[in-house]
């Protein structure tokens, strides 16, 4: 995986995009729960699943779920959390590297993340341990 970034890209403003090509629903109340059910924290880290291929095209990826055999799209700003998420060792570190790449919130940016995981544990994408 180890997609490097350009100078040129540091500091760039953080976009609260959908970062999956496909949407999934629900509310805050919702989200906490799920959040609640997958106990994140920030010093765990995250992996690529086993059944789960990569591949980086113009700056987003596209990973294909074996299993399931669904494939999903990341645009550039969640492909790049995904790569500092995997490449780092916790969720915390990915965060600080995340905060001085993009301008952004810091409440934001770990919201950003944590959602990000989720969807994709729920997917099958990566594991969190």
């Amino acid at each position: 995986m180890g997609a490097g970034v350009s100078p040129a890209r540091q500091k760039e403003t953080h976009r609260n995009a959908k970062a999956f090509t496909t949407t999934a629903g629900g509310d805050a109340r919702a989200t906490y729960e799920r959040r609640r059910e997958l106990k994140l924290g920030l010093s765990q880290k995250v992996s690529l699943a086993e059944d789960v291929l990569i591949q980086e095209l113009s700056g987003e990826y596209v990973l294909l779920n074996i299993e399931s055999e669904q494939y999903f799209g990341l645009d550039e700003v969640g492909s790049r959390m995904l790569s500092v998420l995997t490449e780092s060792e916790s969720i915390q570190a990915a965060n600080d590297i995340l905060l001085q790449e993009y301008e952004v919130e810091p409440d934001q940016l770990q919201q950003d993340l944590l959602e990000l995981i989720e969807k994709c544990v729920k997917h099958g994408l990566v594991e969190v341990r």
